[in-house]
């Protein structure tokens, strides 16, 4: 199966910074697959003690988590651990931030608040000098770009 080209950056505009490539194969490479996450509606409902089941007044879309593995990678053990704080500043530093994942030039963008994340410390992964961190990411209904 041939690769897709994945471009992936995470904006850095509260921290004053040029946006993050999480996926350069250098420093960061994005995990297999994006769980982009369940939409849900907020709904408010009405009943009625002489009509059957419910029915609805207002529904909103509600925030959607996602979840987002990264992969940092590092020559020696102080350049790994300084780049899973690179890696994570941009996700829990600011309150908002959009994360771009672009496949094959479709684009894939959301507004973003701050991230849950875990730091998965191995054996096996820090010998390799590669650790994933996963994100959980809650993002905006609607996207700022693409279609989901």
């Amino acid at each position: 199966m041939p690769e897709l080209d994945v471009v992936a950056f995470v904006t850095r505009d509260e921290l004053e910074l040029d946006p993050l490539d999480i996926n350069d194969g250098v420093n960061f490479i994005l995990g297999k697959g994006v769980q982009t996450g369940k939409l849900t509606w907020r709904k408010d409902t009405v009943t009625s003690p002489y009509v059957h089941g419910r029915f609805p007044v207002r529904e909103v879309m509600d925030a959607v988590e996602m979840t987002l593995v990264v992969y940092a990678l590092g020559s020696s053990h102080a350049v790994l651990t300084e780049n899973i704080g690179v890696l994570i500043a941009p996700f829990t530093e600011q309150s908002e931030y959009e994360l771009r994942i672009d496949v094959e030039s479709q684009a894939y963008h959301w507004q973003c608040e701050r991230a849950d994340y875990e730091v998965a410390f191995a054996t096996e992964t820090l010998n390799a000098l590669l650790v994933p961190v996963q994100f959980t990411i809650y993002r905006s209904p609607i996207a700022v770009a693409g279609v989901i």
